[in-house]
């Protein structure tokens, strides 16, 4: 008798324990603690009442997800004005981002990863990050994989990166996007592309001017030149549709 109440004990403890880790995450300054089941689409999918519900990742401030625990220390990196809880911190002035050390938390959250739909999580919350850092060829190369995986869904295409960084950077990023450009006939797309592309080509024209009259040689931006080493390694980088 004693030994199964203790064994009963032991599995209510378990189970009790399993219940108080709550996954959560703050949609809209609202802080939902609910279990969060899923991410698909740039869309993350949780569970209430029974019920399975689905919001937009472009409107969640921060996700918490019991066990991922260095995707959950990217995502306090990105939002350090919320406590552990979800709610405003009061200390003025505000803490600000740290996206570059957000991108290093979210790559060993994404080598962790076990599911499918962590890896997606993943990749969604990095591309803000890498975008908020100014690595655009990696926020580029991220969001035309995201754009490939939820089929060019609006969604993803409202995803598009638009800080510029490096020269060698946004040479990289051009390269990807041109590449893209080569194999889509979605118009969607290809309008999007267009914006990034101005928005790279202006900043290192700008960067060209300043070395102009700082005295420093520019190489200025790249052209799409077949054969050329960048669009050559473009190619291998960007997914087939």
């Amino acid at each position: 008798m004693k030994r199964y109440i203790a064994t009963l004990l032991m599995v209510v403890s378990c189970f009790a324990a399993h219940v108080a880790a709550e996954d959560m995450f703050v949609w809209k300054k609202i802080n939902n603690t609910v279990p969060i089941t899923g991410a698909r689409d740039m869309l993350l999918f949780y569970k209430r009442a029974g019920k399975t519900q689905k919001k937009k990742l472009s409107e969640i401030q921060l996700i918490q997800i019991d066990g991922l625990t260095d995707f959950n220390k990217a995502e306090k990196l990105m939002n350090p004005q919320l406590d552990k809880d979800g709610d405003e911190t009061e200390p003025k002035p505000k803490p600000k981002p740290k996206p570059a050390e957000a991108v290093k938390a979210y790559d060993e959250a994404w080598k962790a990863a076990k599911l499918k739909w962590h890896k997606h999580l993943i990749n969604c919350r990095r591309l803000r990050a890498l975008d908020a850092a100014c690595k655009i060829d990696r926020a580029v190369e991220e969001w035309l994989m995201l754009v490939n995986a939820c089929g060019e869904s609006a969604e993803s295409l409202k995803a598009s990166p638009s800080h510029p960084g490096s020269s060698e950077a946004n040479e990289m990023a051009i390269a990807l996007l041109e590449v893209k450009l080569e194999r889509t006939e979605n118009e969607k797309l290809i309008i999007v592309i267009g914006g990034i592309l101005d928005i790279l080509r202006d900043s290192d024209e700008t960067d060209e001017e300043e070395n102009r009259f700082s005295g420093v040689e520019s190489v200025g931006f790249v052209e799409r030149r077949d054969g050329s080493p960048l669009f050559e390694k473009a190619l291998i980088n960007v997914p087939e549709p």
